[in-house]
């Protein structure tokens, strides 16, 4: 398969300081992650809140300066080129944001919001009109909205928008940073659906974040579970969410709400709360809130290992 992103070993770490004359301590926000992207297919990202999945998609974007590692795009690694070809290459990735509220410049008219990046990348002013239509009306919007401002729209149409900017530059990767989770669950199921239409019909390749595994199941073909930093968990997501490996990712399934008042779970939630990512626990890091947990899971921190082709799980159980 072609490999449209190869990540190895990454680390973000971010510095922070309690005084002005402390010694410096650091987040430890991706500590070691490495993965592939395959063209045309959507990896999903997932995790809790503070695990590194939007960390991992704004190192991707160019937005995070990783503290070591390599992000290598489109065989290129994107931090070392300079120039034409790095503004080249970062024309080739492109962003959908969380919030739809934030991420439009108020003050600009939805013809210039989606064409931005066009005219970043050099396009023809006579060729910008022209563009704009097609992307509008791709996401369904019509060509009228072009000439109103992002207040004049619902969160689920200006979510809509922030996707047309995204691929007005026909990107060879998209990252979207959990995308639906500031909008209502209607406009999400009407979001999702357009994303999957688009990334059949345009061949897209994406990395999808999200900390709703429900979700992730709907949208991608190959999941990773992040936890405190690391990768503990990939694989196919039909296998993996049907037969999960890794403790972490049986809790995360086991907190995802039934629809049927007559099933109850039991133990539903992982217990515990994630660790300090300034100072993660010894061994294994999911350790102390794991029910399976043994003394070598508190020496020993274990790798991410392939248990058939395409599984790999961090727990030194299996």
């Amino acid at each position: 398969m072609d490999k449209v992103v190869r990540v190895d070993n990454l680390k973000v770490y971010y510095e922070r300081r309690k005084g002005f004359l402390s010694k410096p301590q650091y987040i430890k926000a991706v500590d070691g992650v490495t993965f592939d992207i395959y063209r045309g297919e959507v990896l999903g990202l997932v995790g809790e809140s503070g695990s590194g999945k939007t960390t991992i998609g704004k190192a991707l974007a160019g937005i995070v300066r990783p503290t070591s590692g390599r992000v290598i795009i489109l065989g290129k690694d994107l931090y070392s080129i300079r120039g034409q070809e790095a503004k080249k290459l970062r024309t080739k990735i492109q962003m959908i944001f969380q919030n739809p509220f934030s991420s439009l410049d108020p003050r600009m008219r939805i013809k210039d919001i989606v064409t931005e990046p066009l005219k970043i990348a050099g396009m023809k002013v006579a060729d910008l009109d022209s563009r704009a239509r097609e992307l509008i009306e791709m996401v369904g919007l019509s060509r009228e909205h072009l000439n109103r401002f992002p207040h004049q729209f619902s969160g689920g149409q200006r979510q809509r928008i922030a996707i047309a900017r995204a691929l007005s530059t026909n990107p060879e990767l998209i990252i979207a940073d959990e995308p639906t989770s500031a909008l209502d669950v209607s406009i999400q199921a009407q979001i999702l659906n357009l994303m999957k239409e688009l990334k059949d019909k345009l061949d897209l390749t994406m990395l999808f974040i999200s900390h709703d595994i429900g979700v992730i199941r709907y949208i991608s073909d190959r999941v990773l579970v992040m936890y405190a930093g690391k990768i503990v968990e990939s694989g196919e997501k039909t296998r993996l969410i049907d037969e999960p490996l890794h403790p972490y990712t049986k809790g995360l399934l086991d907190a995802v709400p039934v629809p049927d008042p007559s099933k109850r779970r039991v133990n539903p939630v992982v217990p515990g709360e994630p660790p300090d990512p300034v100072n993660p626990p010894s061994g294994c890091r999911f350790h102390p809130r794991c029910p399976y947990a043994k003394e070598e899971c508190k020496r020993i921190e274990p790798e991410l290992k392939s248990v058939d082709d395409d599984r790999k799980v961090a727990c030194i159980l299996y």
